[in-house]
């Protein structure tokens, strides 16, 4: 169920991503990584969507990206995002285009997924094939979609952080219109 909290007008999903819609997108060279990692969501029993690429031939990063950010950004409280490629690097400078797209590189370690979600509030996961195993790339998923943002007054700064980043955001996209 979608959990929600409203602060200086601003509403903020909460909680973590049980029950969202997960999109992935990739590259060639993320291709592998995302189709194991598509079947793992489904084994934790969430609902996925691929947006591409649908083989390993070579394909530009950006055209699988910007449609991953496209859908985040259209769908902010019920869908979450993974995309990958080689480094996560590309995937991650065009996903962060979108309005609402909060995208986090996470590397090797649980403490960076966890740390992306428990405070930055994080609504798509970037990841690198290159050099990222299976199994460290399934329990990095593991932990960005279990931990939750916000539960409680102990979290208040991130939840301001938070509020200060979109307030920032509004500010560029009312400039740029």
């Amino acid at each position: 169920m979608l959990e929600t909290i409203v602060k200086e007008g601003i509403v903020i999903p909460i909680g973590n991503h049980t029950g969202k819609t997960i999109v992935l997108a990739s590259d060639h060279r993320g291709f592998g990584l995302k189709q194991l990692l598509l079947k793992y969501v489904t084994e934790l029993h969430f609902t996925s969507i691929d947006v591409g690429t649908c083989s390993e031939e070579r394909c530009d990063y950006p055209d699988y990206a910007a449609l991953l950010g496209k859908y985040i950004s259209e769908h902010p409280f019920d869908h979450v995002g993974i995309a990958i490629c080689r480094s996560g690097n590309g995937v991650g400078i065009v996903t962060g285009k979108f309005t609402g797209v909060y995208a986090v590189h996470c590397h090797t370690s649980h403490p960076d997924a966890f740390f992306a979600r428990k405070h930055n509030n994080s609504n798509v996961l970037l990841l690198g094939a290159l050099g990222l195993s299976g199994e460290a790339a399934k329990s990095i998923v593991n932990v960005w979609l279990r931990t939750p943002f916000y539960g409680g007054p102990q979290d208040e700064v991130y939840l301001n952080r938070y509020v200060k980043t979109v307030k920032i955001e509004k500010e560029i996209m009312a400039k740029s219109l």
